[in-house]
Order: C-alpha cells, then structure tokens, then sequence
C-alpha cells in the first residue's frame, strides 16, 4: 500500500516557477521562474540525510528545517530563466533565459557565515531566441543547450575549465523542447515540438544528426532515459506515453530507435500530462498535469485486473519490452493550477519535489507508511 504526502512547502513571490533541481547530493533544491530570481533551498543546520531504510518521520523532520538560504537576483530586466541544469560530478548550474542567454554558475557555501549564495562563472552566448533547455553529459566536459531558434549546440570545457561552443546543429524543423545525454556522452536525443526525436553523435569527430524519427506530428513535451541508457521515454500532448527501446549498431556507431510496432504505449484518458521524470532507483514514474494533479506509476512484474480498468494501453502486449505499470497514488488537487516541473531526489527513492504556476514548491514523501 502506498501513501503520499506533503514533507514541505514553500511559497515565493507571485510569479511562475519553471524548474527546480536538487543538488547531486540532494542537500539542496534550486529553483527559478519568471521573477528573474534563482533560489537556494535547504537545511538551516548541518544535518545529515539517510539514503537507505527511510522513514516517513525521519523526512518530515528532516525537511521542516529546510529554508530559503539565499536569491540571486541577476538584476536582469524581464529575463525569465526557463530551466536549470545540473553538472554531476560538482555544484555547478547552468541557468536559461528567454532571450537565448546562459549562465554558468557556481554554488558557494560560506559555512562560518551560514551564507549560500551563486556566483556567475561565465555566460554563454550563442541562441538567438530563448534557451528550452540545457543539459551537462555526465562527467561535465560537455554541455548541451536547445531552443526556439531551431538549433542546438555543444559546447566544451576547455584547458580553462571555460566552455567553448564546438558544434551548431541547425537543420531541425521546429523548436526543440527537450535535451538528454546518453551515459554513453557520445550520444544526445532531442524532441521537437512537430513530433520529431534526433540522436545525435560523434562520428569522425564531428557531430551530426544519426537518426530521425517522428510521432505523427503530435508536440512532444519531455523525454527522458532509463537508468541503463536502454528505453527513451516520450511523453506526448495527447496523454500517450511512450517505452521506446533502443540499440546499438556497434559497426557504425549509432543508436537507432526499434520499429514502431516495439513501443509499449500507455494512453491516459482525460488528462493533459505536461511533465514526468523517471526515477533511477526504483523505476517510479511521476507525471505532472495542466490541472494540477500527479500521477505516480511504479513498474510492475505481472498483469493485474485492477490496473487494466484504469489504465489503456497498445501496440504488443506480450513483447519482452513491454512495460506493466499500474497507478499507484492518483492526487487530483495536488496543485490549483498547471504542474510544470518534477524531479525525484536523487538518493532517497520515497522523496520528490513538484512546482509550478502557483509559485509554490512541494517535496513529496512516496512510499509504504512504517
């Protein structure tokens, strides 16, 4: 039996919050939004988290500490920052804008004078329209950045630890909305907002475009990768949601998508998911929706009778690929209005985070009450 509940909430000024992240330790939660403002969220004190056998009560003790520790107000006029990425191996932040600007940042922790604070390492400029998305490859030497202007570019650090643009892909048809690295980093999957999935990867030392493929046109609003780099995961306008599998042709270096009649589809019937994150500890989906509600899915090893009255599904069901999920916690008033980012932490498999045009960040306890 599995519950939800609220662990914390925090309200900020009156402007929509288009993306939170946790730190790679999830020791802090970032967040930024309309007001031009990037916020730092964590514990008053130095306290430790655990990781493994978690408790409901020791998580909402833990999280009633937390506080805004620090704003950094880039003093930026009308500049929303559109979406936050995190680099794995250290603290660093890229922060996008709707005017094609990023910001290279550092957290700085100033322990004997409690003060957290970000500081701008460089800025980055090279979009001519706003940034959707940005995205570091896993060791940090590389990052990724997509957009409005139809493009997408990589950049990479240098001797100087600078990042330097190296490629300009420019040949996409529409927007791109969203930017994954592969954990192999010689691979990104984009989305576009006509329907459109690209791998993209090094071959002959340069990047380029290894593969196209296309769902109907449909506006594709977020993908995202299994833990073992094996499924993308696609979540379209019309409430589908996607397993797609995929492997690798060793001879020429590429990733490409199985035919279409491999997918595993999953349709939910009167809701308009906007957002989802896949979580890599426990194979738990969270779906975030246009009317406020959350949908948490977690992956089962058996047909039920119970799941399949609530949820529709296609294609093949007894394809080795298929994914049975069953709907474990269904919360419609979770928000008053359109949900617009999720994020699991990053250690702790029972603990989430939720936010959107309420201005107003939640985390989430999931799990079995002991």
């Amino acid at each position: 039996m599995y519950n939800a509940r609220i662990l914390k909430s925090f309200k900020i000024s009156e402007s929509t919050i288009w993306s939170i992240e946790w730190s790679n330790a999830g020791n802090f939660l970032f967040s930024s939004g309309s007001n031009g403002i990037i916020s730092i969220w964590g514990p008053v004190l130095k306290t430790s988290h655990q990781t493994k056998n978690f408790k409901s009560n020791y998580d909402q003790k833990f999280f009633n500490g937390w506080k805004l520790l620090g704003k950094f107000n880039t003093l930026l006029i009308n500049k929303t920052f559109r979406s936050i990425g995190i680099s794995k191996n250290v603290n660093n932040l890229s922060v996008s804008n709707f005017s094609g600007e990023l910001l290279l940042c550092n957290l700085e922790n100033y322990i004997s004078k409690k003060i957290f604070s970000i500081k701008i390492t460089s800025r980055l400029i090279g979009h001519s329209a706003e940034i959707k998305n940005s995205s570091f490859s896993l060791d940090g030497g590389l990052l990724s950045t997509c957009g409005r202007d139809k493009t997408i570019l990589i950049w990479e650090k240098n001797h100087l630890r600078n990042f330097q643009c190296l490629f300009v892909i420019d040949n996409h048809e529409s927007d791109i909305k969203r930017i994954i690295w592969h954990q192999s980093k010689e691979y990104i999957f984009s989305s576009t907002y006509n329907g459109f999935i690209r791998a993209i990867g090094v071959y002959s030392n340069e990047w380029r475009n290894c593969l196209k493929f296309t769902f109907d046109s449909s506006i594709i609003w977020s993908i995202d990768l299994n833990s073992q780099g094996e499924f993308i995961l696609v979540l379209t306008e019309d409430a589908s949601f996607f397993f797609c599998p995929i492997f690798r042709l060793s001879q020429i270096k590429t990733y490409i998508l199985q035919n279409m009649k491999k997918f595993s589809i999953i349709l939910f019937e009167n809701e308009s998911f906007v957002t989802f994150k896949f979580s890599l500890i426990n194979a738990t989906l969270i779906f975030g929706s246009t009317t406020g509600a959350l949908n948490i899915l977690k992956k089962q090893k058996n047909f039920s009778s119970f799941s399949k009255n609530n949820i529709r599904y296609g294609k093949i069901l007894q394809d080795k690929n298929f994914y049975w999920l069953k709907n474990e916690i269904f919360l419609p008033n979770s928000s008053p209005e359109s949900i617009l980012s999720v994020i699991w932490h990053p250690l702790n498999e029972n603990i989430l985070a939720s936010t959107g045009k309420n201005s107003k960040i939640l985390i989430w306890f999931f799990g079995s009450y002991v």
